[in-house]
């Protein structure tokens, strides 16, 4: 049975320039239907597809992600999610590469969403790292990924980092699509503002030392 997505009309077509290949952009709502509840299920295959294209396979099983790179057009305002049939198992897991599941959309909705402000002021824990695909602001994300990962909260990370509120709400929102975000207590916290200030606690020191150790990493 098809997830039927909500009919936002908010898909749109964005290109940089004349000679840029134009990515499809889809409102949050459509991505939220989609995949809010898939990893409740956890023996199940997906097939991602629009009213044309069989898009992508998510199986939950082999807990993998097979995109069709042959797909160049995404029409949003045709995309559902359904039982995957083993005719589409078959053809996916042939031609092309797996993927972690988690991984594979976290990209996906990553480029594709068009982000609108979500309410995000608790405290929370990436659970896994994404691994971002030659994206220009892969930078940001590792940042973004070094503080979630050991748990804070969108303040911190906004005195921190110096980064949007809105940036850092777009990055939780889709870790949480694809997975990987959880909400913790404030005794989970790793990393915070100091009580009564605005400023970053006695972890800060901490905190410069390890993006220093990441960037000779990452080479970033």
């Amino acid at each position: 049975n098809a997830v039927p997505y909500l009919k936002s009309g908010k898909a749109r077509n964005l290109s940089t320039t004349q000679h840029t290949p134009s990515i499809q952009k889809a409102d949050f709502a459509i991505f939220d239907h989609l995949f809010k509840n898939i990893f409740e299920t956890s023996s199940a295959k997906f097939i991602l597809k629009d009213h044309q294209n069989k898009i992508a396979l998510l199986d939950l099983e082999q807990y993998c992600f097979y995109l069709n790179h042959d797909v160049t057009e995404i029409n949003f305002d045709a995309l559902s999610l359904d039982i995957a049939s083993l005719n589409h198992v078959v053809h996916f897991r042939k031609n092309m590469n797996p993927q972690d599941l988690n991984q594979g959309l976290w990209n996906f909705v990553w480029e594709h969403m068009t982000f609108t402000d979500q309410t995000f002021n608790q405290n929370y824990l990436l659970k896994k790292w994404p691994q971002i695909k030659n994206f220009e602001n892969r930078k940001d994300i590792f940042k973004l990924a070094a503080i979630f990962s050991e748990g804070s909260n969108i303040e911190y990370a906004k005195v921190q980092l110096k980064m949007s509120e809105k940036y850092i709400q777009q990055f939780l929102c889709v870790s949480k699509l694809a997975g990987i975000l959880e909400e913790i207590s404030t005794a989970q916290v790793k990393y915070k503002l100091s009580q009564h200030t605005t400023t970053p606690d006695t972890n800060q020191n901490s905190m410069i030392s390890f993006f220093s150790k990441l960037r000779k990493k990452l080479g970033i």
